[in-house]
């Protein structure tokens, strides 16, 4: 039984799919941890 071969604009379109994903995935964490950083340097109101 031989393995079903993917054509190539399978191949291209799983690829796609995949970088789209790496890329707002990057993206949103690149955001977090600028949204953290944001935070750590803001004063923070303490009570006396």
């Amino acid at each position: 039984m031989m393995p079903p071969i993917n054509s190539p604009i399978d191949t291209l379109i799983a690829f796609a799919i995949v970088f789209a994903t790496a890329v707002l995935s990057t993206t949103a964490i690149l955001k977090y941890v600028e949204r953290l950083k944001a935070a750590g340097r803001a004063p923070t109101a303490r009570a006396a």
